[in-house]
């Protein structure tokens, strides 16, 4: 198949780098945003194809929004406490 062609077929079905992104996105903004990224991820490393998706940028995104997301979950820690009262007072 002519990859030009490929690659069109592909924008119209929603397979697109913004389309991919936008979705990820989405995940993120989930109650369950965090395991479906964890998912997300998983089912990344397994891909071959990735057509006119930049992998690089998908699993960047994914990452640093799974990032955002344990980090609001994660308990401050000790120092964080006392960093934050030092800061008020």
């Amino acid at each position: 198949m002519n990859t030009k062609r490929h690659e069109a077929e592909e924008a119209q079905r929603g397979w697109s780098n913004s389309a991919e992104l936008y979705f990820i996105e989405g995940l993120a903004q989930k109650k369950e945003g965090a395991g479906l990224l964890r998912g997300y991820l998983i089912g990344h490393a397994k891909r071959v194809h990735f057509g006119a998706i930049d992998a690089a940028a998908t699993r960047e995104l994914a990452q640093q929004l799974l990032a955002n997301l344990e980090a609001e979950k994660a308990p401050f820690s000790v120092s964080m406490r006392f960093s934050k009262r030092a800061e008020v007072a």
